[in-house]
């Protein structure tokens, strides 16, 4: 599989992910979950445990057990050729409009105003019907 295809598949997370491992050394996956999760909320360490094992599938990355029994993940030297993706944008936090609240309890409701019609539409009600034979 050429370099292209591999980075095509990669997220900007993964990106993230790679970058800290390039920068700061070998860690292990609890030690890259704290660095991924803030402003990540969605984010648990299962995910974090499922895109390491999918990097290491893809060649990026591999792992080693030390001597005190912790798996550290290790960056390949493969640099990607390709642009990254952008990523995605953050949510809105400013002023955001209030959900409409009715007060049910303590208002009258007053029916929506019917069409404009025109004068005598309503004149056939005027008439007696019950009782009348047709």
């Amino acid at each position: 599989m050429s370099t292209n295809n591999l980075t095509s598949k990669l997220s900007h997370v993964s990106f993230e992910l790679l970058d800290h491992l390039r920068a700061h050394g070998p860690a292990t996956a609890e030690a890259l979950h704290a660095v991924l999760s803030p402003g990540r909320p969605h984010m648990r360490p299962r995910d974090t445990a499922l895109r390491l094992k999918r990097l290491e599938a893809l060649s990026w990355l591999y792992s080693e057990v030390d001597s005190d029994g912790a798996r550290r993940w290790h960056a390949l030297a493969i640099e990607p050729t390709e642009r990254r993706p952008a990523p995605r944008p953050k949510p809105y936090v400013g002023q955001v409009a209030p959900p409409r609240r009715i007060d049910v309890m303590n208002s009258t409701w007053v029916p929506p105003a019917g069409p404009a019609l025109r004068p005598g539409a309503f004149d056939y009600q005027r008439c007696a019907s019950r009782g009348v034979r047709c």
